[in-house]
């Protein structure tokens, strides 16, 4: 397995492509990419980077801000999200 990850990001319905490593947050990773995502706290309490994972994996290090059906939903913290898998599609509404 790569230690790069291939990100498909949407964003209020516009898409943003670009790769990341697996040892930075999405939220990070995306504001290095001159995303806009919105955030506020990002210690996972606010949920102001929420989002929702459509396809991949990740692994959140902090999950106070969501309820256990959220998270069975796919909703994710960005800032608190890191990937484990090759490939992430995120949407952020």
């Amino acid at each position: 397995m790569s230690e790069n990850v291939n990100v498909r990001l949407s964003v209020d319905g516009e898409n943003f492509n670009f790769e990341m490593t697996k040892s930075e947050s999405l939220l990070d990773s995306a504001l290095e990419n001159d995303v806009d995502l919105p955030y506020s706290c990002q210690s996972g309490v606010c949920t102001a980077c929420q989002g929702r994972l459509v396809s991949g994996t990740v692994e959140m290090e902090v999950t106070d801000g969501l309820s256990d059906e959220e998270i069975d939903e796919g909703y994710i913290l960005c800032c608190q999200s890191f990937p484990t898998s090759d490939h992430i599609d995120v949407e952020i509404d």
